[in-house]
């Protein structure tokens, strides 16, 4: 990776283009010829653990000599920039739930959660517990995802990835069982999950 330097400035790091100006296979030229165009090596540091609810890292990059030196700092966010996170993360995770929800039930051939939910009232007994099945999945990870928002604001849960949130639901067709169809009592679990 490069930095390009304009007016003393490192720019991002990239990749040396092929063409640059009127320089064809810009990125074979040796080092020292690149630094005549302004492009310089640069000196990777590692990313420092920090928690990204609350800090952000800050890129640093110092041109010294021949090369370009990058370095981390961590710095707390405000109290605003932590919501607009967790509010961005909440709406990333509500966005990965429908495709979550569609490719789980692409698995018996539904085209979506729409049409796996519909079935639920169909005469044919297969389909209906499909689709019973599928209710009771897409309320069990919406219901997740509420509860999670109201555990944020009450600051009793931490902020997962869409990886992490997605990860705690089991597989749909492997364990969930349906509601009850009101012949007998529920216990309050789906699957062995609470509800």
């Amino acid at each position: 990776m490069y930095c390009q330097v304009i007016n003393g400035v490192p720019q991002p790091p990239r990749s040396l283009p092929v063409t640059f100006g009127n320089v064809s296979n810009f990125h074979l030229l040796p080092p020292a010829d690149l630094a005549r165009y302004g492009w310089y090596p640069i000196k990777p540091a590692l990313k420092p653990s920090y928690n990204e609810q609350t800090h952000r890292l800050v890129e640093t990059l110092t041109l010294v000599g021949m090369m370009v030196n990058q370095s981390w700092s961590i710095v707390q966010m405000t109290p605003a920039e932590q919501l607009a996170f967790a509010t961005s993360r909440m709406e990333e995770i509500g966005a990965a739930i429908t495709q979550f929800l569609n490719a789980t039930f692409a698995r018996k051939r539904y085209e979506n959660h729409v049409s796996a939910r519909a079935v639920a009232s169909s005469a044919n007994p297969v389909w209906s517990q499909e689709g019973r099945e599928a209710i009771a999945y897409y309320d069990l990870v919406w219901n997740a995802h509420t509860k999670l928002a109201l555990d944020l604001q009450a600051g009793t849960a931490t902020l997962p990835t869409v990886a992490q949130f997605l990860a705690q639901f089991p597989p749909l067709w492997g364990g969930i069982q349906p509601p009850p169809t009101g012949n007998g009592t529920s216990n309050g679990t789906l699957g062995g999950m609470i509800l």
